[in-house]
């Protein structure tokens, strides 16, 4: 029998405490909570989602965060953060409700099978493995 692993990612809800300095000056200093994914509705940088997503519940981080990850081009006027800057997060990381959110396909670790929700399957190699079935029109 196959060992499915699912080609997704982690998401979920966090609490977290962010202090944000650039040049050693704080810009940001807040506790929030939101849904892994959509932090950029309430103003979390890509960045900070990314390092999220590898932390556990209860630890402590220091990104260091690029301009294409924090605030680009741009900056930040608001934070007084300047164009193209690189920017560090304290994070701590008060609570993580992880959940798996699959992106298709699910593949067969022991042989080069293929499958999507709803049963689709796709069979890229000829292989012993009958765990998955091939569905008429494929």
């Amino acid at each position: 029998m196959c060992t499915l692993k699912s080609v997704g990612k982690l998401s979920g809800t966090v609490a977290v405490r962010l202090i944000g300095r650039h040049d050693g000056r704080v810009f940001l200093d807040r506790n929030t909570q939101f849904a892994l994914g959509e932090g950029s509705e309430i103003n979390i940088v890509d960045g900070v989602e990314q390092g999220l997503r590898s932390m556990k519940s209860g630890e402590r981080a220091l990104l260091r965060i690029n301009a294409k990850h924090a605030y680009g081009a741009e900056g930040c006027e608001r934070l007084g953060v300047p164009p193209d800057a690189y920017v560090e997060f304290d994070v701590d990381l008060e609570s993580y409700d992880p959940v798996f959110v699959s992106s298709h396909p699910v593949y067969c670790a022991s042989c080069i099978h293929y499958r999507q929700c709803k049963a689709s399957v796709w069979c890229l190699s000829v292989c012993s493995c009958f765990c998955l079935s091939v569905p008429s029109g494929v």
